[in-house]
């Protein structure tokens, strides 16, 4: 309790005046926190604990109990409760609603910020229920002001620059113009999510329990507990430190909202954490069901026409003949198709890695055996003689071949082989991993991830209206054929490896 025109100490003082000063003073003029200042007796000293509004006496006048005389708070000396430090029985306040604070706006949000990020409870309950709303609104939008700060100016020097160097006064306006737009678009996201995120919380307390104030109350709660924002106005780590902020904002909000409609930590904690929690979800629903929604009912409508060798090959062969080729090897002769072909560039896998039959596309260069067209005779003979009827996909390098029994149907969405990367040479595909489809009307889709799953469903559901049998994921079909067996009743392919030196004799290639 200080003099409010020196600032000297009236502790312990039995008269009116400052003895510093002359000024007069009643204790009934200061405000205490309750129970921190003691009042005694001018008469006997028994002291009288502030219970009362601002720390004042109930009641006010009464006979002293122990010298009988009657007593008025007023006419009693103050002394801080035995054990409460001087500065602890001061009222705690919210700077930015303290019209007492002489500090000017700057100041009071910097202690009123400070405050919200360590000391939230203690805020919120300096922060009279009765505060207005329109001074948390304010807090609120200086915050966001504060947040967007190092983002303007850094675009503005920049737009500076530009148009300095440029000279172009269009330039540089239409730069100012869509930065402003931005600006303004990013002030009304924040400034809508706190009011929704206040209102669902306040509706879910209402709800689960009884909330002792106002809607206003909850916003104040959320208005001052947004200070995390200002994380975002860190250059370059703003959107590292974005899970940081959301955290620290769900956490001061719960902090603050069980004292300020006395509730308890628990539901105060879940008032709070339900609303972000089911954004979460109906965003991830949205994002999966956008997702299938276009792969499985438009799967090919931003289809390409496709411009792979391979393709075209193919769809010449079926043209001219009827009929696809009964394994891919058959075309390889360096003027159809050649070993390179058949690597992608967009994966790890090299001529080695490809294997066909007992040989690999490293065979097939040319440079590599002067012998080539025997070699792709004994290859032709190794691999498509054992090739059993029911064949439904294989693979050759990065390419996976879906083709066999299909030809007689005359569907353009059906596959006829896949651009995926070869499991012996790559790691195990990811939500980025590529995936190119082609179909059999020439074109081409490009897919990644989950998003190639979905497809894949799609096509063996398509293959099902045809009584073909399902294909398995192309990181599953190594250089082994995959069959669909005649006694097979659980209708899953299984692989079928092309037999072995010992199972059925290469021919010789002659020496050079």
């Amino acid at each position: 309790m200080n003099c409010k025109e020196c600032g000297y100490r009236l502790w312990n003082i039995t008269s009116r005046e400052c003895p510093e000063c002359g000024t007069p003073f009643l204790p009934s003029e200061f405000e205490f926190a309750a129970n921190a200042v003691q009042y005694l007796c001018p008469h006997c000293s028994q002291p009288y604990f502030g219970t009362g509004l601002n720390g004042h006496l109930v009641p006010r006048d009464f006979d002293c109990i122990s010298c009988h005389n009657h007593i008025h708070m007023d006419e009693m000396v103050l002394l801080p409760t035995e054990g409460v430090s001087e500065e602890t029985t001061k009222v705690s306040r919210n700077p930015w609603v303290d019209e007492t604070e002489k500090r000017g706006l700057i100041g009071k949000w910097r202690s009123t910020a400070w405050r919200s990020l360590f000391s939230p409870a203690p805020l919120i309950n300096a922060t009279p229920s009765t505060a207005s709303t329109t001074a948390a609104l304010g807090y609120l939008l200086a915050t966001i002001s504060v947040t967007l700060l190092p983002i303007v100016l850094i675009i503005i020097v920049i737009t500076a620059i530009v148009g300095i160097s440029s000279g172009s006064g269009s330039a540089t306006l239409g730069a100012a113009s869509g930065f402003s737009i931005f600006v303004g678009v990013t002030v009304l996201v924040l400034f809508g999510i706190s009011i929704i995120w206040a209102i669902s919380t306040h509706l879910i307390l209402k709800v689960s329990s009884k909330p002792v104030y106002t809607f206003s109350r909850t916003f104040q709660t959320f208005a001052y507990a947004a200070t995390p924002i200002l994380f975002l106005a860190i250059p370059c780590l703003n959107l590292l430190l974005y899970p940081v902020a959301l955290i620290w904002w769900c956490v001061t909000a719960a902090v603050m909202l069980g004292p300020a409609q006395k509730v308890s930590g628990t539901r105060a904690t879940l008032a709070v954490l339900i609303p972000p929690f089911v954004l979460l979800l109906l965003i991830m629903a949205a994002s999966i069901s956008f997702s299938y929604y276009v792969t499985i009912n438009s799967p090919f409508s931003t289809s390409t026409p496709s411009t792979s060798r391979i393709s075209q090959v193919l769809q010449s062969q079926k043209n001219n003949t009827g009929l696809y080729p009964q394994h891919i090897v058959a075309l390889i002769d360096n003027q159809n198709l050649s070993s390179d072909d058949f690597i992608s560039g967009f994966y790890n896998t090299t001529f080695t890695d490809a294997q066909i039959g007992h040989h690999t596309l490293q065979d097939f260069l040319p440079e590599n055996n002067p012998n080539f067209d025997q070699l792709r005779a004994c290859a032709i003979e190794t691999v498509i003689d054992p090739v059993p009827d029911d064949i439904i996909q294989y693979r050759v390098g990065d390419f996976v071949f879906t083709y066999p029994g299909t030809e007689n149907i005359n569907d353009p969405d059906l596959w006829i082989f896949i651009e995926y990367p070869a499991p012996i040479a790559n790691k195990s595909p990811t939500s980025q991993t590529l995936a190119r489809i082609y179909t059999a009307d020439g074109n081409m889709e490009t897919t990644f991830g989950s998003s190639f799953k979905y497809a894949l469903g799609a096509q063996n559901r398509l293959r099902a209206k045809y009584n073909l049998s399902s294909l398995m994921h192309p990181k599953d079909v190594t250089s082994s054929l995959v069959v669909m067996p005649q006694n097979n009743t659980s209708n899953t392919p299984v692989t079928y490896d092309i037999p072995t030196n010992t199972d059925h004799e290469e021919p010789e290639i002659p020496s050079p």
